[in-house]
């Protein structure tokens, strides 16, 4: 299991990267967290502590 803030940052910002229609989306107001969650989980074969990876993602959103 990841529990390192800085690693799951840096996993959540290469999704953002990969996915940048996402990005779009969530600048429209659309709510994607659940669907970016899912592409972080897919990256990581389920690796990552969700909790942190969620408190992480709200946080790189919120810098868009």
């Amino acid at each position: 299991m990841i529990y390192n803030k800085q690693l799951i940052r840096r996993i959540v910002n290469e999704v953002f990267n990969d996915n940048p229609k996402v990005i779009d989306d969530y600048k429209a107001g659309k709510n994607v967290n659940g669907f970016i969650m899912g592409l972080i989980m897919k990256k990581t074969s389920g690796k990552v502590n969700p909790g942190i990876t969620n408190m992480v993602l709200g946080e790189e959103l919120k810098k868009l």
